[in-house]
């Protein structure tokens, strides 16, 4: 829509601006992190702690929900004759 708006060569020009101030924004915090983790390991490690739990939760959560759309039939197995 935007692209229609103004002419391919202004629109690709401001794309990639845009794009690099991301990915500018994505290197600082992910620098921001490391130096984190070597000032203060603790909470670093809280927080890798705290995603892992959230990915666990998450894995069981979905598994939980598959399990529960399957339709099971149980087939009641024969009782043996007591001698």
């Amino acid at each position: 829509m935007l692209q229609r708006a103004v002419t391919t060569p202004v629109f690709v020009e401001l794309f990639q601006s845009v794009r690099s101030d991301l990915s500018q924004k994505r290197a600082d915090r992910k620098q921001k992190r490391a130096f984190d983790a070597v000032i203060d390991p603790e909470k670093s490690a809280k927080r890798k702690q705290a995603k892992n739990l959230a990915k666990r939760a998450l894995r069981q959560r979905k598994a939980a929900e598959f399990a529960n759309s399957k339709t099971r039939i149980r087939v009641k197995k024969a009782s043996q004759p007591v001698f």
